[in-house]
């Protein structure tokens, strides 16, 4: 194993290895955002926060249930995220937020990989994704008794299990 090397799986079409695509209106959401995730430098950052809107949110879906509910749903959810980003750069974390049509999140730090390799061992988590996990996540010793605590940060419950995720990039003709 110690010869061995990591390839693609060749049966995964191409896309699946490709960025996720941001449509014109999703790219309009994140444009006056101050700490847009678009900006952030690294491939990848850590998700720490997920606050769900509407199922859709289009102008197809508005015609269609013409309820009010679910555009507040999404801006209560934007505007929840963009508080917890100031909260928690006013803590010193490189916070992040991006709105789609279903959801906003927050994510903290810049990684440019997730995984880090030691000589001749096995890959360990990124250094910074670590620190991360332990500073805005549950507690350890009240997860290992059993009891799931999300931390709070300006009062916003922050999520259980923070993950890292791709950033995403705007479109090449628009950067």
């Amino acid at each position: 194993m110690r010869m061995a090397f990591m390839i693609p799986n060749p049966l995964l079409p191409s896309e699946y290895f490709s960025r996720p695509q941001l449509d014109s209106f999703v790219i309009e959401m994140n444009a006056d955002v101050d700490h847009s995730l678009l900006d952030c430098p690294g491939r990848y950052s850590v998700r720490v926060a997920t606050f769900t809107g509407a199922g859709s949110f289009g102008q197809g879906a508005m015609d269609a249930s013409n309820d009010d509910g679910a555009e507040s749903r999404l801006i209560k959810a934007a505007e929840n995220a963009h508080r917890l980003t100031e909260a928690l750069r006013k803590q010193g974390w490189q916070a992040w937020e991006f709105h789609d049509r279903e959801s906003s999140v927050v994510c903290v730090g810049s990684l440019s990989q997730v995984t880090v390799g030691n000589q001749g061992g096995p890959q360990q988590p990124h250094p910074e994704f670590i620190r991360i996990k332990n500073g805005l996540g549950p507690d350890p010793e009240k997860l290992a008794m059993g009891t799931i605590l999300p931390k709070r940060v300006d009062g916003i419950l922050l999520d259980v299990d923070p993950r890292p995720i791709d950033v995403p990039r705007l479109p090449l003709g628009r950067r």
